[in-house]
């Protein structure tokens, strides 16, 4: 029963967000995105999507959300929380222009 326990708190202990990325242009921005985000301190899994221009971030309780979008900041793109909103505006401004 001990190790269901530590288990349970190390589950508890992990978070996990859906990032919507801006400024990928080809697969190597998002490789480059994914190291940069594994490398980061307190990440626990980072897999980037091109195609639907999205991450999945698995990260400890202590760090901030903030530290996730520094660090996709300072790689050279941006990242907001994942919402359907964020990628129809962005369509939709794309096509007004």
């Amino acid at each position: 029963m001990e190790a269901k326990s530590i288990h349970k708190e190390l589950v508890a202990a992990n978070k996990e967000i859906t990032l919507d990325l801006f400024g990928m242009t080809c697969a190597n921005c998002a490789l480059r995105i994914e190291k940069g985000l594994n490398k980061q301190d307190g990440i626990e899994e980072a897999r980037v999507n091109f195609a639907r221009e999205t991450a999945y971030v698995k990260y400890k309780a202590d760090i901030q959300k903030d530290t996730i979008f520094e660090k996709v900041k300072s790689l050279g793109y941006s990242a907001s929380e994942h919402s359907i909103e964020n990628k129809s505006n962005l369509k939709i401004n794309t096509k007004q222009n």
